[in-house]
């Protein structure tokens, strides 16, 4: 199966046209190139090449689509580590001074330690991709989690200067359509229901129950329903294309494109690699702008400035 890279989308549309070209962009993106830790580096992040591998740009255009990626360092200091070389330090003070350490000399042992520790940590490395699209007026990332897209919008957002742009979910949380496609089995648009959903009781401490691998179609769901929980987590196909489940803030997670999108792919014949990438990213963006749009029709987005 070729690669399909996009598992998780958080969508923002711009609020003023994108209208920064591909040479500019490249030239702004080069201001912030990633590097790898030093000693003393908790965590390094910056842009790198689109496609990675051997390629050397760090935009790549298809499709009306601008390919960005960041990769982001991070040292590991797990805390049964920290502790350890702690507790070391503080029982050498006591033993040789005589004396008990205070909780305000520990706090600043720990800082020492740390510090004395960072240079031999070993490191991890999470690499995020995201493209503009530039037809549709969208920036889409491939994050699993708000923090992870604040971090490439934050980024992108200094190199540039500004960014214009909002999340797609309008006012109304969508929580209320999706408990009604179950209860009514009338899902919008080209949507049609998955076989997992999250519920909870919309008040304060409320119960929660997740369904998982089931037809949510059922009296156990019915019941729940019933009982005035709503689904703030849904399961998902559209239009025979991709499965995913949607958080009620629009973010897709569990991506995956239908074995009739692979055999597609699987059609194409490219001489290169990167003209087998190219095919791939075409198809990857032409799938998915017409599922953005059918989800931002559905969901009655009214773009906004925040």
């Amino acid at each position: 199966m070729k690669s399909l890279h996009f598992k998780n989308l958080t969508i923002y549309t711009f609020t003023k046209p994108w209208a920064t070209t591909v040479d500019d962009l490249e030239t702004r993106l080069n201001e912030k190139l990633f590097r790898s830790c030093e000693s003393q580096d908790f965590c390094t992040y910056g842009f790198v090449p689109a496609l990675g591998g051997s390629t050397s740009t760090l935009v790549h255009s298809v499709n009306g689509c601008l390919f960005i990626a960041a990769k982001k360092q991070t040292k590991l200091m797990p805390n049964y580590v920290i502790n350890s070389a702690l507790n070391q330090k503080i029982a050498q003070i006591e033993q040789e001074q005589d004396r008990q350490v205070s909780s305000k000399e520990k706090k600043a042992l720990k800082d020492d330690v740390i510090m004395e520790l960072l240079p031999q940590a070993f490191t991890q490395d999470k690499d995020t991709i995201a493209y503009i699209d530039t037809i549709n007026q969208l920036l889409i990332i491939n994050a699993s989690s708000h923090n992870e897209s604040e971090e490439l919008t934050s980024l992108l957002r200094y190199v540039l200067g500004s960014l214009p742009i909002v999340p797609i979910i309008g006012e109304t949380l969508p929580r209320h359509q999706f408990t009604e496609w179950v209860k009514d089995n009338e899902p919008e648009g080209k949507f049609t229901l998955g076989y997992n959903c999250r519920l909870i009781e919309p008040v304060p401490d409320g119960a929660e129950v997740t369904a998982k691998r089931e037809e949510l179609i059922c009296d156990g769901i019915s019941t729940y329903l019933e009982d005035g929980m709503v689904i703030t987590e849904l399961g998902f196909g559209w239009d025979d294309r991709l499965t995913g489940e949607i958080k009620e803030d629009l973010r897709i997670t569990k991506l995956k494109f239908t074995d009739e999108v692979i055999q597609q792919l699987d059609n194409v014949e490219a001489e290169t690699r990167e003209q087998q990438m190219d095919a791939d990213l075409y198809l990857l963006t032409s799938e998915l702008r017409a599922f953005t749009t059918d989800l931002m029709a559905v969901f009655n987005k009214q773009s906004e400035a925040a």
